[in-house]
């Protein structure tokens, strides 16, 4: 009796830690709150970073991103972004977004100012930030929606 009782508690916890709580965005697009590295993340309006609570991640869709050196020796950063919504009254989408450039240990190098940036709904808008630290190795990107006078 006591080994069934292991063995149902040993299945429950497998079943339970397999589980993924994320969803599986619409399309063939990734959503900037479920990506799979943390590297673009949303930010709410509370100054907190949750992007299970995030309004953002049903309409802008990470098409692409990469980064790579450039020709100077400088970390580049390349995002995609595309806006799903389609809503008549709402066909734009006002987002900030800053990029934060990590070191080979994921410590903060530098930051850009937030760049506030239009999605028409949908286009496919490239954005690109280059690093003016020699040693970036890494980045995230973090997009809320832009401040206003209730912030």
């Amino acid at each position: 009796m006591r080994s069934i009782l292991l063995l149902l508690m040993l299945a429950a916890v497998l079943a339970v830690s397999a589980c993924s709580p994320a969803v599986a965005p619409v399309g063939n697009y990734d959503s900037v709150a479920s990506q799979k590295e943390n590297k673009i993340l949303y930010l709410r309006r509370d100054g907190l970073i949750g992007s299970q609570y995030a309004t953002l991640n049903r309409y802008l869709k990470v098409v692409r991103n990469f980064s790579k050196y450039d020709e100077n020796g400088l970390f580049k950063v390349v995002v995609v972004f595309n806006n799903d919504r389609y809503e008549d009254s709402r066909k734009n989408l006002n987002c900030d977004v800053q990029f934060v450039f990590l070191d080979e240990d994921g410590i903060e190098l530098e930051k850009t100012n937030w760049q506030p940036y239009m999605f028409p709904s949908g286009q496919d808008i490239t954005i690109k930030e280059v690093s003016l630290n020699p040693d970036a190795r890494d980045y995230k990107i973090y997009v809320r929606e832009p401040r206003d006078s209730t912030w």
